[in-house]
């Protein structure tokens, strides 16, 4: 009867740690057959009052414990993330500096290339045109059917087929959707039955060219 009274404490006082009654008493219950009566009561004091002792700290809920990690993390992690933030420009802007310095002298190139327009093309056309800007173009120029162009035209492929008519005189001038007219562009041009040619030049893209110099990408046309 003793041994079960002991055993009956020693494991309700185990169960408060979390631990499970029916699993501990049969554990035990082997040790308190073969155990005598003074050394279980020796045993059944000891733990319970350890059990005791370590009472308070079992006894916090742990939802308050989590919730409390969770407020530390949730700190820590933003803290990290300001952290990260302010670390993520200062090393980006050395690798942009060095981008920007190895491209310089390609970009300088190709505003250089893009001030000329010269081209010439053999196939049944006729007309002429003069262009002084974009609001001051004045000609006509027709295609029966198309007439194949191959020159300089800035960064754009040397060659293209130009097949649409050119026509009318100032702001009202129709341009041809197949040949890049800058804003700024002045030039002249003439066909004659199978053969044409035409030569200009572009004063918004030498204004980019001469302020690229300094560092101002006027026309935002750079390779990045």
């Amino acid at each position: 009867m003793l041994h079960h009274r002991l055993l009956v404490s020693m494991c309700s006082a185990l169960a408060v740690m979390g631990r499970d009654e029916v699993r501990i008493r049969r554990c035990l219950l082997p040790v308190a057959r073969f155990t005598c009566h003074r050394c279980l009561c020796r045993l059944a004091l000891v733990v319970i009052l350890l059990c005791r002792l370590a009472l308070p700290a079992y006894a916090q809920p742990p939802a308050a414990a989590n919730g409390d990690a969770g407020l530390e993390l949730g700190a820590e992690y933003s803290e990290y993330n300001r952290t990260r933030g302010r670390q993520t420009p200062q090393k980006g802007a050395p690798a942009s500096f060095a981008r920007k310095a190895a491209l310089y002298l390609p970009n300088r190139i190709l505003d250089f290339i893009d001030i000329f327009r010269v081209d010439a093309g053999v196939g049944p056309a006729s007309g002429a045109v003069v262009r002084v800007t974009k609001w001051g173009q004045a000609g006509m120029r027709y295609f029966t059917p198309a007439s194949v162009r191959i020159g300089l035209r800035g960064r754009d492929l040397p060659f293209f087929v130009e097949h649409s008519n050119e026509f009318g005189a100032g702001p009202a001038f129709v341009s041809s959707p197949d040949r890049r007219v800058t804003p700024a562009e002045v030039g002249l041009g003439a066909d004659l039955v199978i053969c044409g040619v035409y030569a200009g030049v572009s004063l918004d893209s030498a204004a980019d060219f001469i302020l690229g110099i300094f560092g101002v990408d006027f026309a935002e046309d750079d390779l990045r």
